[in-house]
């Protein structure tokens, strides 16, 4: 009895040995980049995170912040894939600031798979000279998502590095993809907001939704290459995007006589807003414009072009107008209806967008840009509508009829919708409204009220009259961002001629 109580203990004592000797394992953990920098690895047994010269503990789903979000740290992360395999990782409220550190980065993807960064929080993300904000050395794929459309980044290269992408050592940069959040890639001197470090390339860069506000520092693209690097394969493919060249460098493209191929193509519902450095085109090959492919492009999709110089500030806050958009009119005919157009995608609105015009059937055409005031004195502006006939009987007979039209489709749609009859609401809102009449002056609020509310169901609403002896006719297309009683002036009226400004005129 005594030998096998000792046998028995002697048992466990080896047990508990061995067991002290395994691995410890832990689930997926906060880590604060004040403890020390950071070293992610995914491989072919799973991922583990080294913190500070620690020993490496199995977590799949690492979240890296800092205790004190206001005060930055000058320690910094490496995310290290393997090739076949995908690092995982959360930024969450991280501030790394390596700025004043020589060839020293805030963070750092290398490895040849394939790395995932969440962003939750408000990040911010500053590398010292040579060295991208996020620092792309890795062969596969850096993607950028956040599932909170409110969670930002801020990525700053240092001199001769992207705010997103190549730097000194690693110049090219391909393969980065951003499907969300508020994202602000500022590039240092020669090199691009997001793309290629100084002589690098920018290439198979894409962008599906989110807010993203990408600018180059001297001779650098907003998008693209870096100083002396083309870009190439830009596809942006949903969300908002201000692409604004440094001195020297286009908003999206190449900074390089030796650039060729494929540069940008913009789909889906992306609304893209683009200026060159002084001097520079928006969107170019070096010297060479360059007109993206928009085949793919939705009816509420469009590229305005600002002129050379234009900040990304001064875009956001309306200061500076567009020269000039580009949109699909294939899309713009059905205003919504063709495509699987699903309307607007993520990211924050920087303001009124500029109004899309549209383009030849197939191709893009150059049209004129407008300012957003609901008034003007232009030739033919008729915003203001002075001496309005309200008394007219013609004119109070012409809107009770119209919005009589309108009221009654309201009520189609609504009981088509309670009825569950989806084949006839589907045909019902893809035909939409025409109203036609021989004059030019306007409409009242009280009509626009209710054009808005045909809009917000998802059907175009076209309007068709006579000026001068030539019919005209816009549309204000399904879920259209700019609102009809937002141009309305104080006394309740908005012209015709002023909705073109906004709507495009249609071409027949």
């Amino acid at each position: 009895m005594k030998k096998r109580y000792v046998k028995e203990l002697l048992g466990i004592t080896i047990a508990a040995v061995l067991f002290a000797r395994l691995p410890v394992y832990a689930l997926a953990g906060d880590y604060y980049i004040e403890d020390g920098s950071i070293t992610v690895h995914a491989w072919e047994t799973g991922q583990t995170v080294a913190q500070g010269g620690g020993s490496s503990q199995e977590d799949n789903e690492p979240v890296i912040s800092n205790r004190n979000p206001d005060t930055p740290s000058d320690n910094y992360v490496k995310i290290n894939a393997d090739a076949g395999q995908t690092a995982n990782v959360t930024f969450k409220d991280l501030n790394i600031d390596n700025s004043t550190t020589y060839n020293d980065f805030a963070v750092e993807v290398y490895g040849a798979g394939d790395v995932n960064i969440e962003l939750d929080g408000e990040n911010k993300l500053t590398s010292g000279l040579g060295y991208a904000g996020i620092h792309k050395g890795n062969d596969g794929t850096l993607t950028i998502s956040a599932t909170d459309e409110n969670a930002s980044l801020t990525a700053n290269g240092g001199s001769e590095a992207a705010g997103i992408g190549g730097g000194k050592n690693h110049p090219d940069a391909k393969d980065i993809t951003i499907t969300g959040g508020n994202i602000t890639a500022n590039g240092g001197f020669l090199a691009a907001g997001i793309g290629g470090g100084y002589h690098g390339k920018g290439e198979n860069i894409t962008i599906t939704g989110g807010l993203v506000i990408a600018t180059g520092g001297a001779n650098g693209t907003g998008i693209g290459g870096g100083c002396d690097g083309e870009g190439k394969d830009i596809k942006i493919e949903g969300g908002e995007v201000i692409a604004i060249g440094g001195t020297g460098g286009p908003g999206i493209g190449s900074v390089t006589s030796h650039a060729s191929g494929d540069i940008v193509t913009i789909s889906k519902d992306s609304k893209v807003k683009a200026a060159g450095g002084t001097g520079e085109k928006p969107i170019a090959h070096y010297v060479i414009e360059v007109i993206p492919d928009t085949s793919g492009l939705y009816s509420t999709g469009f590229i305005a072009y600002y002129p050379s110089g234009t900040t990304a500030e001064q875009i956001i806050k309306g200061e500076v107008q567009p020269t000039k958009i580009l949109v699909n009119k294939e899309a713009s005919a059905g205003q919504g209806t063709q495509g699987g157009n699903p309307g607007a995608q993520g990211g924050q609105q920087t303001g009124p967008d500029p109004a899309p015009v549209n383009s030849e059937a197939q191709t893009p055409q150059e049209a004129s840009a407008v300012g957003h005031s609901s008034s003007g004195s232009s030739d033919g502006d008729n915003s203001e509508v002075k001496d309005i006939p309200t008394s007219s009987e013609e004119l109070a007979k012409f809107l009770a009829q119209t919005n009589s039209t309108l009221e009654a489709y309201i009520k189609k749609i609504e009981a088509m919708a309670a009825a569950g009859d989806t084949e006839g609401l589907n045909a019902l809102v893809s035909k939409g409204v025409t109203l036609e009449t021989g004059n030019w002056v306007c409409f009242n609020k009280k009509t626009y009220t209710l054009i808005e509310r045909v809009s917000e169901l998802g059907a175009p609403v076209r309007i068709s009259f006579g000026y001068k002896g030539i019919r005209y006719s816009t549309v204000i297309p399904g879920k259209a961002e700019i609102k009809p009683t937002d141009l309305c002036n104080a006394e309740g009226y908005c012209g015709f001629l002023n909705l073109i400004k906004y709507y495009g005129k249609e071409e027949k």
